[in-house]
């Protein structure tokens, strides 16, 4: 029985990890391995022998053995928000064969890979790890039908963020959350424009994470792959919005994703709330709380949304919709609708699953909100284009081109929201004459 610390957490959560996403067998990792050098135990300064938290080895008999010189590479874990045991890593690594490490506090991970430079012996930072199977010297670029699904989305979310955070101040003005939005934005248009078959446009080599130019060439290409996108929604999108962090910062945080893939396939998706892991650890408090912004607990909604029960061709308007979670939350619902019953690639599933993605919509004042919105939809299954940005206090006709059009006044069959109830004096008070003469507030008594 392991006793719960709170770096047996971190251990444990990243050798599951290793298992689940980069499949390494479990009878070739071991945790807690004394380290030699030479014919004795590495030992502390006050005299303690040391342990590898986590090895990985090149076989299983390596494992069995403990062989030292058969080490693929050595995972340093430390608590939560202690960034320390660099230090141990590299003594680790240089002491055995091993040709890389791994140092993670759980909620930040890095890279290193063993290189030899004028014939000295170095770590450098490298954006990941090699799966089993591959060597660290591979060409490790998969393609776009290759990537994996995360197990563990929250944590790698979590990971994204904090590169931003701890390295993204090179820009004060910067909005890291909004920033977090546009990077997931550019790599889920990849995987939806890029064929399987191709390799992603959304890749950092580790060639390129080692020089400012590979770095700022990346930068680019993920910048364009978010300019793309957002030149399809100009009423949301601002003309020179762009990604603001530094280019070096981008890649930290882009190196994170790419091994990955977010756009949920229409047959898993039902188990992928992806929409609440995004919004989670990328909204920051004040996001939650803007404007008198207060967002409804996932859990509510979805109680909401299976009481009304909608059905799959059902118009289902949010005019209030804030970050979204009424209509991923329908959209979910009508999608598994559209799964049950039907066989996979069938015309009557597609033509089941499109009714579903064309038939909920949102309208949200704040522009910003809207763009978390969107990239909910995307992560949850597309349909991000009914939501829209506009007041829905305003006249129907005003709202966006795809609302009036698809969603027409007096077709929604289902209307579903949070109204924002503000009691603070703040931008979000209505003030606008030409919408508030649209509204009779209050009734003048006929004289006596």
């Amino acid at each position: 029985m392991l006793k719960s610390t709170p770096e047996e957490k971190v251990r444990q959560h990243f050798i599951e990890t290793l298992i689940n996403e980069y499949h390494y067998p479990v009878n070739t990792i071991r945790r807690e391995v004394p380290i030699q050098h030479g014919s004795k135990e590495l030992r502390d300064k006050d005299g303690n022998p040391v342990r590898a938290d986590i090895v990985v080895y090149a076989s299983k008999d390596a494992c069995l053995n403990r062989d030292q010189g058969k080490i693929n590479f050595v995972v340093e874990c430390k608590r939560n928000k202690v960034e320390d045991g660099y230090t141990q890593l590299v003594s680790y690594i240089f002491n055995t064969s091993a040709n890389g490490g791994v140092w993670t506090n759980g909620d930040g991970t890095i890279f290193y890979r063993r290189e030899n430079k004028d014939g000295i012996q170095v770590l450098e930072e490298t954006p990941s790890l090699p799966r089993s199977g591959q060597g660290w010297e591979d060409e490790q670029t998969p393609r776009i039908g290759e990537l994996e699904r995360p197990r563990n989305v929250r944590r790698l979310l979590a990971m994204c963020h904090n590169r931003l955070y701890g390295r993204g101040m090179e820009n004060a003005d910067s909005d890291l959350t909004m920033d977090m939005v546009r990077i997931l934005l550019a790599k889920i248009y990849d995987e939806t424009v890029t064929p399987d078959t191709v390799y992603p446009h959304f890749w950092i080599t580790p060639e390129q994470y080692k020089s400012e130019a590979g770095r700022a060439t990346v930068a680019k290409t993920i910048r364009g792959l978010f300019h793309e996108y957002a030149e399809q929604y100009p009423t949301v999108f601002d003309k020179d919005e762009d990604i603001a962090v530094g280019d070096s910062t981008l890649v930290e945080a882009a190196s994170v994703l790419q091994d990955y893939s977010f756009v949920s396939r229409e047959d898993d998706a039902d188990d992928w709330d992806l929409m609440g892991a995004a919004y989670e650890q990328f909204t920051h408090v004040t996001l939650k709380r803007q404007q008198g912004q207060f967002f409804t607990n996932r859990l509510v909604v979805k109680a909401m949304v299976d009481m009304i029960n909608p059905d799959i061709a059902d118009k289902v308007l949010d005019p209030a919709g804030g970050s979204g979670g009424f209509a991923t939350a329908a959209f979910r619902y009508k999608r598994r609708k559209a799964i049950d019953g039907t066989k996979p690639g069938s015309p009557q599933r597609e033509r089941r699953l499109g009714l579903c993605k064309n038939s909920v919509f949102l309208v949200e004042i704040s522009k910003r909100l809207v763009k978390i919105a969107k990239t909910a939809m995307l992560l949850t299954g597309d349909g991000n284009t009914g939501m829209t940005q506009g007041n829905s206090l305003d006249k129907y006709s005003n709202l966006d081109g795809w609302i009036t059009s698809h969603c027409p006044k007096g077709t929604p069959d289902i209307i579903i929201t949070n109204p924002p109830f503000s009691g603070q004096k703040t931008e979000s008070m209505m003030m606008d004459p030409d919408i508030l003469k649209l509204f009779s507030f209050g009734h003048k008594p006929d004289p006596e």
